[in-house]
C-alpha cells in the first residue's frame, strides 16, 4: 500500500465540478486505515471507490491487486481496464513529473496485456500495438522494465522487425538502471557470443552482478543463467570476472570496507544460493543495490558499453 503523498492523492475533478479535494482523499485514507487494521474486504471496497473517484494512487493499487491476485482474485481484464484508463488519462505527463513512474507502469502493463491477450474478454494478442505502447514507456519515460521487455521483442521479432543491435541497446539501458533480468540476459549473450562478440569474462561478471542485484522475485529467473555460466567457466575466467566485479564496486564506492565478492560455482543447479563473502564464507542475502552505469572516472577495465554485434 502506498504512503499517502499529495501526488498520489491527486484526484480528477468530478463532472459536476463540485467535488471538494478532501472527499476522494478521505476515502483513500479510510482504505489505507482498513488495510492497516487487517479489514481487507472493507479496505479494497474503499480503495476501489477512491479509484472510481479519480485518486491516482488508488487506481494504481487496484490495478496491481487485480494483476497480481494477492488481495483479490486475479482478474486480468479488470487490471487491463484500469491500466489502460490511467495511460489514456495521463498520456501527456512529462517524464520529469512526479507522476511519470506510474504512467510508465500503466503503459508497460497495458502493452503486456496486449502482447499476451486476455481470453476472458476475447482480447487477441496484438504485438504491434504492444510494441508501440512499450516504446512509450521505454523511450519517453525511460522505465527500465519496459526497456527490457522491448529488448526481448526486438530479439525475437515480436511486433517489430527482429533487430539484435536495437535489442542490445535497450538491454544495456535497462542493465545500467540495475534491472537484474536485463543484466542476466545481456551477460548470457556475452558469455555465449550470441548476436555479440564473445566476451566470457564480462558476461560472467554481468551475470554475477545480476544475481547480486536481483530481488526475491527476480532470483528464480537469474539463477539458471548463473548456474550455466559458472558451471562452464574455468578458474581463470572466474578470477578475471571477480576482478571485473571488484572494479565495478570500487568505482561505485559500494562495499568499500567489506571483503570482495567471490563467484561460487553452484554444486547443484537447482540450489538457491548466492555469492559468498570472501573471508567469512557466509551467504549474503541483503546488499545495497548497485548502479551499473559506467563511472565518469576510474573503473578501468570494465564497462557496460554496448558490444558490437558478432560478425
Amino acid at each position: 500500500i502506498f504512503v499517502l503523498t499529495p501526488t498520489l492523492c491527486w484526484a480528477q475533478p468530478s463532472r459536476k465540478g463540485d467535488l471538494t479535494p478532501s472527499t476522494p482523499i478521505e476515502i483513500y485514507q479510510n482504505a489505507q486505515r482498513a488495510f492497516t487494521e487487517k479489514r481487507i474486504a472493507d479496505g479494497f471496497q474503499l480503495l476501489e471507490l477512491a479509484a472510481h473517484r479519480g485518486v491516482l494512487g488508488a487506481r494504481i493499487e487496484v490495478a496491481r491487486m487485480y494483476a497480481k491476485g494477492d488481495v483479490v482474485a486475479r482478474d486480468d481484464a479488470k487490471a487491463f481496464h484500469y491500466y489502460k484508463r490511467i495511460a489514456n488519462d495521463y498520456a501527456d505527463v512529462d517524464r520529469r513529473h512526479a507522476l511519470a513512474q506510474f504512467v510508465a507502469e500503466a503503459f508497460r502493463m497495458t502493452a503486456t496485456y496486449l502482447r499476451n491477450g486476455i481470453k476472458s474478454i476475447d482480447l487477441k494478442p496484438n504485438p504491434v500495438e504492444a510494441s508501440r505502447l512499450m516504446l512509450q514507456s521505454a523511450g519517453i519515460y525511460h522505465e527500465r522494465e519496459a526497456q527490457y521487455e522491448l529488448a526481448t521483442m526486438f530479439l525475437s521479432g515480436e511486433g517489430v522487425e527482429k533487430n539484435p543491435t536495437i535489442a542490445i541497446a535497450w538491454l544495456v539501458n535497462s542493465a545500467r538502471k540495475r534491472y537484474a533480468p536485463a543484466q542476466a540476459v545481456y551477460g548470457d549473450m556475452l558469455w555465449n557470443g550470441k548476436d555479440v562478440k564473445l566476451a566470457p569474462v564480462k558476461g560472467l561478471a554481468l551475470i554475477a552482478l545480476a544475481l547480486d542485484n536481483a530481488d526475491d522475485d527476480q532470483r528464480g529467473f537469474v539463477l539458471p543463467f548463473y548456474a550455466n555460466a559458472t558451471g562452464e567457466a574455468d578458474k581463470e575466467t572466474i578470477l578475471q570476472a571477480e576482478e571485473a566485479l571488484q572494479t565495478i564496486y570500487k568505482a561505485l564506492r559500494v562495499r568499500p570496507d567489506g571483503p570482495p565478492l567471490r563467484i561460487e560455482q553452484l554444486p547443484d543447479a537447482g540450489k538457491d544460493m548466492v555469492m559468498k563473502d570472501a573471508g567469512t564464507g557466509e551467504m549474503t542475502s541483503e546488499r545495497a543495490p548497485v548502479d551499473t552505469s559506467p563511472p565518469a572516472t576510474g573503473g578501468q577495465g570494465f564497462s557496460l558499453d554496448q558490444q558490437q554485434p558478432a560478425k
